[in-house]
């Protein structure tokens, strides 16, 4: 263990040197959206995940939904335009902290939060400006992205990359297609319209899952999995509704477990 981590100690400036480049400092200036609301300006951060068609990722606050005026300064003091090609609705958190097995934090009551999402918390010290960072491993490759922090404390909230990928795959397939056209990108979502709540093996025993079932799902599961997945709400009279219903505990989907 202590030759690993020394290796891996003497790698990060090497493995930094190359990742930095793609960093970038988004500064962007929104206008008055209401007549509740005032114009402004702010800094974040974005970093590159396609260089040959110029892709900058971030998060979805630092875009905003409305009009936007952005530039992009590298670390080489170079600006550039930007414009957003694509919004996520995944916007601020309201998910489930990986492995914690606890609610992450409402941002905004009455705005809009996320649901569905597991986020993965640490102790990073991440400050204003730093939302839409990458989190890379030790070989430089973005694992996560850097979505919110507590200004009270040490913690920032940070979402996985999958969902991410994925938007990323078929935005590059649009882009060959139709080009660098924003109205052109389509990201097909799922229609079950379901929020789940992640409970542990025993919240889930409590509620009658049986011993067998949880035997089964343990099998098929990676080690260390915590618990399942219980419904929380159904929209009425949406693709689920008379099909499933508060504290269901989702087993298989589409026939697998």
């Amino acid at each position: 263990m202590e030759i690993e981590s020394s290796v891996t100690a003497e790698g990060w400036p090497h493995t930094l040197s190359r990742v930095v480049p793609a960093v970038t400092v988004l500064r962007t200036t929104v206008p008055r959206a209401f007549d509740t609301e005032v114009a402004g300006s702010s800094s974040a951060t974005g970093f590159v995940v396609d260089k040959s068609l110029g892709i900058i990722l971030t998060n979805r606050h630092v875009v905003n939904p409305g009009p936007v005026v952005a530039e992009a300064m590298f670390v080489n003091r170079e600006e550039i335009p930007v414009y957003p090609l694509y919004r996520d609705p995944v916007s601020i958190l309201a998910g489930t902290l990986a492995r914690l097995d606890r609610e992450a934090p409402v941002y905004t009551r009455d705005g809009y939060n996320d649901f569905n999402t597991f986020y993965i918390q640490a102790a990073s010290g991440t400050k204003a400006g730093s939302s839409g960072s990458p989190v890379i491993d030790c070989q430089g490759r973005a694992v996560a992205l850097n979505t919110g922090g507590k200004s009270s404390g040490a913690s920032a909230f940070f979402l996985p990359l999958e969902r991410v990928v994925r938007a990323l795959n078929l935005i590059r397939h649009h882009w060959v297609a139709f080009g660098s056209k924003p109205e052109s990108v389509y990201i097909p979502r799922g229609t079950l319209q379901v929020t789940f709540e992640h409970q542990g093996f025993e919240e889930t025993r409590r509620g009658g899952f049986t011993d067998e079932t949880e035997q089964m799902v343990r099998l098929v599961s990676p080690a260390g999995e915590t618990g399942m997945l219980v419904v929380h709400s159904v929209v009425p009279d949406g693709p689920a509704d008379k099909h499933l219903q508060p504290g269901d505990v989702l087993v298989r989907m589409n026939g697998e477990v």
